[in-house]
């Protein structure tokens, strides 16, 4: 047998059709038995829950059989499946450095769109700028000699929309055939006291645990400590 070889266990086929209307005919007693209020239906609820656990037992050793071959059979494939796929693990790693240099190239792309953009939003200005100094100047130079028209329209020039610059084109971020970025947003606690209280979760396993060994000696404030009797069957 190779080492990636596995015997699936059979499954147990049982008949079940001797114990299946048990659990019907208790199911349907305890509906019958809405409400216990006198010496003899207790007597009788107690007589019900002894025959359940009767069935019950019934029930288990027709059915566990069944249960453990299953289980076996999925333990056993569980395992194969895991051996076979623990390069997983690796290409986890891998794909980590990947998706950290591709998140590098873009944030570097972005840097120089950035930058592209912002230079392009200078010139434009600065070509404002030089257009209204200029208006200015031809305007001023019109009012000396006396040309007052001509020097009101001339600072009508200043008013005129500057050329399009267009941002410098850019390298765009290398792409790995096949492979694309999808943000991951994760979080960490940074200040677990500034936390709000709709994001904090009680212990409710610490809390159980507490009333059980305590019982009634359990002091926990904000909870309510009670006892809720329940019947066994002996």
């Amino acid at each position: 047998m190779s080492e990636t070889s596995v015997v699936l266990a059979q499954p147990i086929v049982t008949d079940i059709t001797t114990v299946a209307p048990l659990g019907d005919s208790i199911r349907q007693r305890c509906m019958e038995l809405a409400v216990i209020d006198s010496q003899e239906t207790a007597e009788l609820a107690g007589s019900i829950v002894k025959d359940a656990a009767r069935v019950k037992a019934q029930i288990l050793q027709h059915i566990d059989p069944v249960v453990e071959t299953a289980h076996k059979a999925h333990k056993a494939a569980t395992t194969l499946r895991n051996k076979l796929l623990d390069f997983e693990a690796d290409v986890k790693g891998l794909n980590q450095r990947l998706g950290a240099y591709l998140a590098e190239q873009r944030r570097i792309a972005d840097e120089a769109r950035r930058a592209a953009e912002q230079k392009a939003r200078e010139e434009a200005e600065r070509l404002r700028r030089e257009q209204e100094e200029a208006a200015l100047a031809k305007a001023a130079a019109l009012e000396a000699e006396g040309r007052h028209v001509a020097a009101t329209l001339a600072l009508h020039e200043a008013e005129k929309p500057v050329p399009v610059v267009k941002p410098e084109p850019v390298m765009e971020a290398p792409k790995v055939a096949g492979i694309s970025l999808r943000d991951n947003w994760k979080w960490r606690v940074v200040n677990e006291a500034a936390v709000p209280r709709e994001f904090l979760q009680i212990n409710e396993s610490m809390i159980g645990a507490i009333v059980r060994s305590q019982k009634d000696r359990a002091n926990i404030p904000g909870i309510e400590i009670y006892n809720e009797p329940i019947s066994v069957n002996r």
